[in-house]
């Protein structure tokens, strides 16, 4: 089955700037391409090992929030966030 098959809710196509915060090795920027209030599907622009659990930043939103890696493919992936969004803190802008 598709993960667009099992999602639950409709995503909402969007071109927004994105950002993995990495443990100990920084940040990856990203594309947010489909968003809903459960998760997104994001692009990178090369080859990346997403980690199980990260921190997810909207940079155009200015917002951040807990996230995992639902399924990878190639240069795309689906997060599910796992808490609550709150305000990016100044060192990640």
């Amino acid at each position: 089955m598709e993960a667009d098959e099992q999602r639950r809710l409709p995503r909402r196509r969007v071109l927004k700037q994105g950002r993995i915060v990495l443990e100990e090795r920084g940040t990856i920027d990203c594309v947010i391409r489909d968003v809903n209030e459960k998760g997104a599907r994001i692009r990178f622009n090369g080859p990346i090992a997403l980690p199980d659990t990260f921190i997810f930043l909207n940079i155009s939103d200015q917002t951040q929030i807990p996230a995992r890696r639902a399924w990878q493919r190639s240069l795309d992936a689906g997060i599910q966030f796992t808490g609550e969004a709150g305000p990016i803190p100044p060192h990640f802008r």
